[in-house]
């Protein structure tokens, strides 16, 4: 947490504050006097704009669990969203345990991504609603099995999707098991 306000030049005040607690106690989670509970880390992460990992001082990499290319299909490497590790790349800012990573690879997605790019997300909840990412670039995963880099769109009647491309014909009228968005992307 001494990282976190130091990064943002505040005061023990300051970071006190807008965590909602006295300086006192502030300072005692600084120094490790305190535990970190769970509802601290979320009031630290809120406070300071930063992932529960990256207060908690293990951010700094995600897994990366798959690559992106033709098509701008996902290939995860053992096949859906809850992929295992092959490796491991930079936090984004915001990283939580639930974000993790796949890189470009080629120049099929070309001219939004270029090779090497890595888009961050998080990992699928079943429960989400995707007529709420509609108009929005997000990482989908097809009823079919298939995992895709798109933009998503109504399909001809409910519960079907059409999913845009920058370089492609649209997929219309797909069914998805999952839909979540791209939350960043690092340049290379």
């Amino acid at each position: 947490m001494k990282r976190l306000r130091l990064a943002r030049a505040w005061t023990h005040e300051q970071a006190a504050e807008a965590m909602a607690i006295s300086r006192s106690q502030f300072i005692k989670l600084e120094r490790g006097e305190r535990r970190l509970t769970a509802d601290y880390i979320r009031q630290a992460a809120e406070a300071f704009g930063a992932g529960e990992l990256e207060v908690m001082g293990v951010a700094g990499t995600v897994p990366l669990v798959g690559k992106v290319g033709a098509g701008a299909e996902v290939h995860l490497f053992d096949g859906d969203a809850s992929s295992e590790q092959i490796d491991e790349v930079d936090a984004p800012p915001g990283a939580d345990e639930t974000t993790v990573a796949v890189i470009v690879a080629g120049d099929s997605m070309f001219p939004r991504y270029l090779e090497r790019e890595t888009i961050y997300y998080r990992r699928a909840d079943a429960s989400a609603d995707p007529t709420s990412l509609i108009g929005r670039e997000v990482v989908v995963r097809l009823a079919d099995g298939r995992t895709f880099v798109k933009v998503l769109r109504r399909g001809s009647s409910p519960g079907y999707f059409t999913l845009d491309s920058y370089n492609a014909a649209p997929m219309e009228d797909v069914v998805v098991e999952w839909v979540v968005p791209v939350k960043w992307v690092k340049r290379d």
